[in-house]
């Protein structure tokens, strides 16, 4: 995968907001295309998790085994096998991306699918899942995804944030243009401009003193346009503890690793 990363001068964050130009265009995708699943111990009938993409993304905590393989496999609507593998894991908490197109079997969308895994003293994790047919786009759907590495918002000493740009279009390549400017919009920096393809992916890492917003503005190959932005500012209360929140108070994505 392809990154593009560009550094600027910071100090401290703290609560951050997101905000939509255009959020009444947006489709609801589910969280599973972005975050990981937990795995639930035990068989346990639930509601399926609806998982758009090609992406398979689980966790769970190993309770029994300190480090080797455990079983996995993909069974059907009635427990019947359709395909099994082994995955690595340690003890305590692992994760897993799965990329389904790379599994030899014919996937059918809208349909129910068991994903089990065998861990350590035979615990049983499993979920219930279906995949969603494509949903075709007029307009890219622009999500900017944080990750916090180090921030003192206390001392206001140190800060670095990497933030992601998440990009869902049918019409590559994508024109991006990042900038930052402050609470009255100066910029910070020079606008930062790239063109990107599907498999690649863009981020900037932030050092800079709040308060200040991070935009980005994505055009696609027929000319639509679609921006987001993060605000980023300092809250007035528990200021040695770290909050991202979206403009409507519920918790932003956070870039999940693709390690273990």
């Amino acid at each position: 995968m392809n990154y593009f990363k560009m550094k600027i001068a910071c100090i401290l964050l703290l609560l951050v907001t997101f905000s939509n130009a255009a959020a009444g265009n947006r489709k609801t995708l589910s969280d599973s295309a972005f975050r990981f699943v937990e795995l639930k111990k035990g068989f346990v009938i639930s509601k399926s998790v609806n998982i758009l993409g090609k992406n398979l993304c689980v966790k769970y905590k190993e309770e029994g085994l300190k480090q080797g393989e455990v079983k996995a496999r993909i069974l059907d609507s009635n427990r019947e096998t359709l395909i099994q593998f082994p995955l690595t894991s340690k003890y305590g908490s692992n994760k897993y991306v799965i990329n389904l197109e790379e599994l030899p079997y014919q996937w059918e969308e809208e349909t129910n699918y068991w994903f089990e895994l065998i861990g350590g003293k035979g615990i049983q994790y499993t979920i219930l899942f279906q995949l969603l047919p494509p949903v075709l786009l007029e307009e890219p759907v622009v999500d900017i995804i944080s990750d916090v590495k180090y921030v003192n918002c206390k001392e206001l000493d140190q800060s670095l944030v990497d933030f992601y740009g998440e990009i869902i279009s049918d019409n590559y390549p994508c024109r991006l243009e990042w900038n930052v400017s402050n609470d009255e919009g100066t910029p910070l920096l020079n606008s930062i401009i790239e063109t990107i393809d599907a498999d690649q992916v863009s981020t900037i890492t932030i050092t800079n003193i709040p308060p200040y917003t991070v935009s980005l503005l994505v055009e696609d190959a027929c000319g639509n346009e679609q921006i987001a932005r993060v605000n980023v500012t300092c809250s007035t209360f528990k200021k040695s503890k770290l909050h991202i929140y979206l403009e409507n108070g519920v918790k932003s994505k956070r870039r999940p690793s693709l390690t273990n």
